[in-house]
């Protein structure tokens, strides 16, 4: 699944949005988003196994993007993970790429998703 956005307007209209657009929303206007992932923190070899399956069984993710983006090998019956080869999975994902020096830093030592400062809440 590709990302995909668009506006429905107030009139019934849609307008589909490319991405990175500005765009003003009016009353009653409806925005729709879908994205293909998570689009999370931190790099994916790291995200929790237990995340990832659960991922697969709602059907967010396949077994195969489980195991090809974040390393972990689901079962051919779909009913658990398979700690050994996920082990091995993750290790030979992380040499062949190097290391994950390419997430964002928020400054003064914190990497992906801790924000350097606690969001505001109103």
């Amino acid at each position: 699944m590709s990302a995909r956005a668009w506006v429905e307007r107030q009139d019934g209209t849609r307008e589909d949005i490319p991405s990175k657009r500005v765009l003003t929303l009016h009353a009653g206007d409806r925005l729709h988003f879908h994205t293909p992932g998570g689009g999370g923190y931190g790099d994916p070899l790291e995200r929790p196994v237990a995340s990832v399956q659960a991922d697969v069984v709602d059907a967010k993710v396949s077994a195969h993007e489980a195991r090809d983006r974040y390393g972990v090998v689901i079962t051919e019956d779909g009913a658990s993970v398979d700690v050994d080869a996920t082990r091995a999975c993750r290790a030979s994902l992380a040499a062949a790429r190097g290391p994950a020096d390419w997430m964002f830093d928020h400054g003064d030592g914190h990497r992906s998703g801790a924000p350097a400062v606690d969001p505001v809440r109103p």
